[in-house]
């Protein structure tokens, strides 16, 4: 009881103050988000605990699209790279969770890059366009400041971070920001491998007596085996239930082909290989519709599956943390072309007061001869105190 104290702690309100060059608004304390704009959540998707960015002007101003990237906690205390991309569908919003290929130089910024493939736009972006909410985790071991092998130790903490990012989505579920009732994978290279023994131990449960969330994984050149654990009986125990889409290139294509059988009794389920030596991150970024056969998959068992949002327990909430709004049109720039136009709206008073006195306005007043009539007045004639009289004559 103490920790899920702790951890609901950790997701309550501290607004993120906007940056002065626009375009991104850190948080560094721990918090939430919210995606501004789109349809109100049902009523019994607002959760208690305030959501930092809920109250963050600077966000609500953004145009669309934008994503936010922040630090998720592992339940080992490790921090990992995340990156979300809202969807404009909000609480009936099908989800995805990217994973990278496993190895030095790879990290969530792969699913950043251009596409040809996707009209130039990353694999992200695109999916985002396509109304899908997007988690990309960048995998404990890999990012700017690790580029080494994992031992077998962290190969199997990497199944709990996997169910932390699980864990994230049902926060932003619980707000109305999604629906993951509608999630699927992408998984590349050995993090497909990873992606299975999730799925085979129970992943993507957010409470006892619940199925898995999961609806569909993409899984491209995955390994036959990892630190032990091999490929063909991770897949024969959750391809009955979990369609699967398995792409591979020429080169590696023997752990496709020694499951296709299996794969291919789920009448929801792929096969592809393609005919080219290219694998994993390349296979996905350079080969012609490699990519968009990957997004075409999930139409049918995640993106148009009919599935009411409702609420979930989380008794173990995650902590996140250094949130960052990433916009193309950031609110500042947007805001600096406003104070120029309401400055001449000020200037345009002033000609009114000038017109509003009067005083200047009356003749008799620029000559000196008013002020030569004021002194009869000492002669006490109370019968004229109008200045005006006597001009008007």
């Amino acid at each position: 009881m103490a920790l899920g104290m702790i951890g609901l702690a950790l997701a309550q309100d501290r607004v993120p103050q906007p940056n002065p060059r626009g375009g991104v608004a850190k948080e560094k304390g721990k918090g939430g988000l919210i995606a501004p704009g789109g349809a109100a959540p049902p009523k019994k998707a607002r959760r208690p605990a305030a959501d930092p960015l809920a109250k963050n002007q600077q966000a609500q101003a953004v145009e669309w699209p934008f994503h936010f990237k922040l630090k998720l906690a592992a339940p080992d205390g490790q921090r990992l790279s995340a990156s979300f991309y809202p969807s404009k569908l909000r609480s009936n919003a099908p989800v995805l969770l990217l994973l990278h290929e496993i190895g030095p130089g790879h990290s969530g910024k792969d699913f950043e890059e251009p596409i040809e493939d996707l009209w130039g736009q990353s694999l992200a972006e695109h999916l985002q366009e396509q109304e899908y909410a997007v988690l990309v985790l960048t995998l404990r071991g890999h990012g700017n400041a690790h580029n080494r092998e994992l031992t077998a130790r962290e190969w199997r903490e990497m199944t709990a971070d996997l169910q932390a990012a699980y864990l994230f989505l049902i926060d932003r579920h619980n707000r109305g920001e999604l629906n993951v009732g509608k999630l699927g994978v992408i998984a590349i290279g050995q993090a497909a491998n990873l992606a299975a023994i999730w799925a085979a131990s129970g992943g993507a449960v957010s409470s006892e007596g619940r199925i898995s969330d999961l609806q569909a994984m993409a899984l491209l050149s995955p390994a036959e085996e990892v630190h032990g654990a091999r490929l063909g009986p991770t897949i024969a125990q959750i391809a009955p239930r979990l369609p699967l889409l398995l792409i591979a290139g020429k080169k590696d294509a023997d752990p496709v082909k020694a499951v296709q059988e299996v794969v291919e009794r789920n009448r929801l389920s792929k096969v592809i290989l393609f005919d080219t030596p290219l694998k994993a991150t390349r296979l996905l970024t350079f080969y012609p519709k490699a990519a968009s056969t990957v997004v075409k998959y999930f139409d049918d068992p995640v993106k148009f599956r009919t599935i009411e949002w409702e609420p979930r327990f989380l008794l173990t909430p995650v902590a996140y943390s250094d949130l960052e709004l990433i916009a193309k049109n950031p609110p500042a720039a947007n805001a600096n072309p406003n104070p120029p136009a309401e400055e001449p709206k000020a200037k345009s008073a002033s000609p009114a007061k000038k017109g509003g006195a009067r005083k200047k306005g009356t003749e008799p007043k620029k000559g000196e001869e008013p002020k030569k009539e004021a002194e009869p007045k000492k002669g006490g004639e109370p019968g004229e105190p109008k200045k005006g009289g006597e001009p008007g004559r």
